[in-house]
């Protein structure tokens, strides 16, 4: 009986634990772009009537045309995609919102990820329109094809 105590104790404690977020969440990779994200995260709340986990970074493609983001030093240039699966699984219950320029609008194809399709700026003096860029966010969604990884 002792034993079965204990294996019911170690199934309980090991079991993925399901919380609410009450708090919205804003990261900056980047120094230069830091001063918009609690700009952003007002907005991005008041849009969207939900905690939010958002990254802020610079953004653009790579050699090779596929969409990456540049963070500062020491974190390396990364696939968004890859940030996007990362935030994902650690965003409980927040909705993942990437603020990276994707001027080549590639797609990101990641569930329920929320991302520009454009140029994203929140710099008012140079693209006073920056609040309606939220209500153009493309939500990501898997490909159609799997993609044996």
């Amino acid at each position: 009986m002792r034993a079965l105590f204990l294996a019911c104790l170690l199934l309980i404690g090991c079991a993925q634990r399901v919380t609410t977020p009450r708090d919205s969440v804003g990261i900056s990779w980047n120094r230069n772009i830091s001063h918009g994200l609690p700009v952003w995260m007002r907005h991005l709340e008041r849009e969207l009537d939900k905690p939010v986990l958002a990254l802020v970074c610079h953004g653009g493609p790579n050699k090779e045309g596929k969409w990456y983001l540049w963070p500062d030093y020491p974190r390396p240039p990364m696939p968004v995609e890859h940030a996007a699966w990362v935030l994902r699984d650690l965003a409980e219950g927040r909705q993942v919102v990437i603020l990276s320029c994707n001027e080549n609008a590639s797609l990101l194809f990641v569930p329920d990820v929320l991302y520009a399709r454009q140029i994203v700026s929140s710099n008012r003096l140079f693209y006073p329109g920056w609040a309606t860029h939220i209500k153009q966010f493309q939500r990501g969604t898997l490909p159609r094809s799997p993609r044996g990884f």
